[in-house]
């Protein structure tokens, strides 16, 4: 009697630990660790030249909810110095997540200085808020920022509508009220696969009353592969 009690108790603390462990490695599996992407890009605004630089830190905290934090600088070569500026801005974002689509709001600060000295420097802060709904392949999504103080390349409302052609491939149609002007943007985005899934190019062209923009947009992340549809759905 006392061997069977043993041998219960062993096959009982046995199983005890087993379901422990198993606990414990769904639970690290189920955690998302930061990962971090930066962007170069270079182009043509109305006929003159503007590059962009991007650094984006992703910090999940659950499946649910994310943070993100991300630095934009932007550099207008113009004509004069009178045409030319540089631009920056830090935003801080949260964003609650479900397989259906997800709803975000940030706090950030924006800052625009012309190159020439004689002009004033433009700042402000920002409020954003984000959505956007799955519908298989198909996004359909909204921004909306708020400026304390206007500047003038600020941009307020966007609508979108983006469509995975496949899981590193996707077409996507923005419009974007820029001060006063509509701006229609398009362009494709993609993951090379012979990049790993490490790597992305983005393929732009604006067009406005006043607008216009061509440019090409390269990535690298710093994470584990991540397929393009799940990094934007999952992270950004």
């Amino acid at each position: 009697m006392k061997i069977k009690m043993i041998a219960s108790a062993a096959i009982i603390s046995g199983n005890l630990l087993y379901s422990v462990a198993v606990s414990a490695e769904e639970a690290f599996s189920s955690i998302r660790l930061p990962n971090f992407e930066v962007g170069a890009s270079g182009g043509l605004l109305s006929s003159e030249q503007y590059y962009g630089l991007d650094v984006t830190i992703n910090m999940p905290i659950t499946r649910l909810i994310t943070t993100q934090f991300l630095i934009n600088s932007d550099y207008l070569v113009g004509n004069s110095s009178k045409q030319s500026y540089s631009q920056s801005e830090v935003t801080g974002n949260v964003f609650i997540r479900n397989g259906s689509g997800k709803f975000g709001t940030g706090l950030g600060y924006k800052e625009r200085k012309p190159n020439d000295e004689e002009l004033d420097k433009e700042s402000s802060t920002i409020l954003n808020l984000y959505g956007d709904l799955y519908f298989g392949d198909l996004t359909v999504g909204m921004a909306d920022t708020k400026y304390e103080d206007e500047i003038d390349t600020f941009s307020g409302q966007s609508l979108k509508v983006e469509y995975y052609l496949d899981e590193n491939r996707k077409f996507y149609l923005r419009k974007e009220k820029v001060i006063r002007e509509d701006i229609l943007i398009v362009g494709v985005a993609l993951q090379p696969e012979k990049f790993s899934n490490q790597a992305g190019l983005d393929l732009t062209f604006e067009t406005g009353d006043d607008h216009f923009y061509i440019g090409l947009g390269v990535s690298y992340f710093f994470d584990t592969h991540f397929t393009l549809k799940k990094r934007d759905r999952d992270f950004r």
